[in-house]
């Protein structure tokens, strides 16, 4: 077994690598083209997804580092928590990306565009309540705030903004479960919903999922006490319903292991927190 002060060393190791990764690592996008500075006391430099490395053609590239830079703005509005922030809709990207190259050669993927799949991983956030400051006289719902947000932003193809808009309101376990057959007939008709809602729900699993949970939990004040507990029940109570919904093999596959991962840490955390022994 390796000595207790290796541990932080090697932890210390994992996030300077990571830290480089996000600024000047060979391979990693560092130009002004490739980066944006978020406004606001906390700025930081995050970069912008490579549309050449997701297989983005060329004649949409530009329109699709527009929104990327218009999201990751929005993104850093206060109203966007540690749960919700522009890191969360880039690993959804991540994932997407992932799972179509996955199952690229499956013959439902044919149908997929791939950048109305990447857009929709960004925008699925955009038009939330609990994000969206609306004025007073507007009665748009999510779908319109998104496409009015994309058409506003340089995306000007209708197959494009309005396909995305589709999608990303239809990623939440919330509107599967007020509609399944509704949501499954999407699937069918929309196969690029099947990717980005499993890979926007994979992002609530694992190690990621707990993390977000801690954070979520800590954000309301009469729950802040006991965020931690919460995280953790949390994880029992809805989670596994994510992994049943997966409509991907190596959705379902990437979901069982993360809800593997989540099941352990939630033993490690009822043992270490027991007190029973002393009350």
């Amino acid at each position: 077994m390796a000595p207790f002060g290796c541990i932080p060393r090697r932890l210390s190791n994992l996030f300077s690598l990571k830290s480089r990764s996000t600024s000047s690592s060979v391979g990693a996008p560092t130009s002004s083209n490739h980066t944006l500075q978020t406004s606001g006391s906390d700025a930081r430099l995050y970069p912008l997804l490579d549309p050449e490395r997701l297989g983005i053609s060329s004649q949409h590239r530009d329109m699709f580092k527009g929104v990327n830079q218009a999201v990751m703005a929005y993104a850093a509005s206060p109203t966007f928590d540690a749960s919700h922030n522009y890191l969360h809709l880039q690993r959804a990207v991540m994932l997407a990306h992932k799972i179509y190259q996955e199952h690229k050669d499956d013959h439902w993927v044919l149908d997929v565009n791939p950048v109305v799949m990447y857009i929709a991983c960004l925008v699925h956030e955009i038009g939330q309540p609990q994000h969206h400051v609306r004025d007073q006289h507007d009665e748009r719902d999510q779908e319109d705030i998104i496409r009015d947000f994309l058409k506003a932003n340089g995306c000007r193809d209708p197959l494009v903004y309005s396909g995305a808009a589709f999608v990303a309101v239809r990623v939440s376990l919330e509107c599967e479960l007020e509609d399944q057959q509704q949501i499954k007939a999407d699937c069918n008709n929309y196969p690029a919903l099947r990717i980005v809602q499993d890979a926007v729900r994979l992002d609530r699993l694992g190690a990621v999922g707990i993390g977000r949970c801690f954070a979520q939990g800590g954000l309301d004040k009469e729950q802040r006490d006991g965020a931690g507990q919460n995280g953790v029940e949390l994880c029992y109570e809805t989670f596994g319903k994510y992994v049943e919904l997966m409509k991907t093999k190596m959705g379902r596959n990437l979901g069982k292991e993360r809800l593997e991962f989540m099941e352990k840490f939630c033993e490690h955390w009822m043992e270490e927190t027991n007190c029973a022994m002393v009350l």
